[in-house]
């Protein structure tokens, strides 16, 4: 049985980032700190999917507990795409405001990891390069988000104009046959 319409948007990337995450924590089991690093890694990882799969619930609460992950754990590559989802559901599901604080909250914790983590490290940084990228990730789950947004809110008048137009057409013929 194929699972459709929402459902599948809502489980569907979260079945993804689950399994991106754990096959990426697998292959780099062995590198790091040994097992503590391998369980705090699969520990954020749990953190992500269940705050995905809330999101529709509490889109908000549920960016800010992926944006303390993300701050917090330092595994980008299996963090960021959770921070972009979630943040694409607080496109969709709330107003102006809320996605304006959202957004800017999005883009300041992603330039602290990127820029800062790497001095933190030792790693040589590159702002430029990896900055923009992520910048550019943010930029665009935010358009594809504002995009799905009007969508929803275009097909949402059209239903609207279709019952407005049966409803004047229904009382058209309630006038004509209360004439006759």
């Amino acid at each position: 049985m194929l699972v459709e319409g929402p459902r599948l948007f809502d489980t569907g990337p979260v079945v993804l980032v689950a399994l991106y995450g754990a096959v990426w924590i697998a292959l780099h089991a062995s590198q790091g700190r040994g097992y503590t690093h391998t369980l705090f890694q699969s520990l954020a990882l749990a953190e992500n999917v269940v705050a995905l799969l809330l999101r529709r619930r509490k889109p908000i609460g549920a960016l800010a507990g992926i944006l303390a992950v993300h701050t917090l754990v330092d595994l980008e590559p299996t963090t960021l795409l959770p921070v972009l989802l979630a943040l694409l559901t607080v496109v969709t599901a709330r107003e102006r405001r809320a996605v304006a604080t959202a957004t800017v909250a999005t883009v300041v914790v992603v330039v602290v990891v990127v820029v800062a983590m790497p001095y933190l490290h030792g790693d040589p940084v590159s702002f430029i390069g990896h900055s923009l990228s992520h910048l550019a990730a943010v930029a665009f789950a935010v358009t594809l988000g504002s995009y799905l947004r009007a969508r929803q809110q275009i097909a949402r008048l059209r239903d609207r104009a279709e019952r407005l137009d049966r409803e004047r057409e229904l009382r058209a013929q309630q006038a004509v046959s209360d004439e006759g």
